[in-house]
């Protein structure tokens, strides 16, 4: 009885292994294209509020959502970096930190449809 079933088994590996051999014999020809722009933007691009860019975080604490966070753990600033050639073709660097402001419910969508 052993041997039978072990034959069972061996024989539905032995179909399965044939059938699936044969699905990626059919597939071998498979391939993937992707569309890829390269240098779409050029250091004369500017993104900014005007264009709808907005950057946002916030840091809270898990026991009291409301309650302000000690200014001793530290402070969220975003910068701007960049570097390049200018149009006298001399290279230069750029290090320079965003204003920013603590923003309201109107502008972080909170108010729902009364707010709009």
């Amino acid at each position: 009885m052993g041997s039978t079933i072990t034959l069972i088994i061996y024989s539905t590996l032995a179909i399965y292994s044939a059938y699936k051999t044969m699905f990626v014999m059919q597939r071998g020809g498979f391939s993937m294209s992707a569309s890829v722009t390269e240098d779409y933007f050029d250091e004369t691009d500017s993104f900014g509020h005007d264009e709808g860019l907005a950057l946002a975080a916030a840091l809270f604490s898990n026991e009291n959502f409301a309650e302000d966070l000690d200014p001793a753990m530290g402070r969220i600033f975003f910068k701007v970096e960049g570097w390049g050639f200018d149009k006298d073709g001399e290279f230069y660097e750029l290090s320079e930190e965003l204003e920013s402001h603590f923003c309201t419910e109107r502008e972080l969508g909170l108010l729902g449809e009364e707010g709009s």
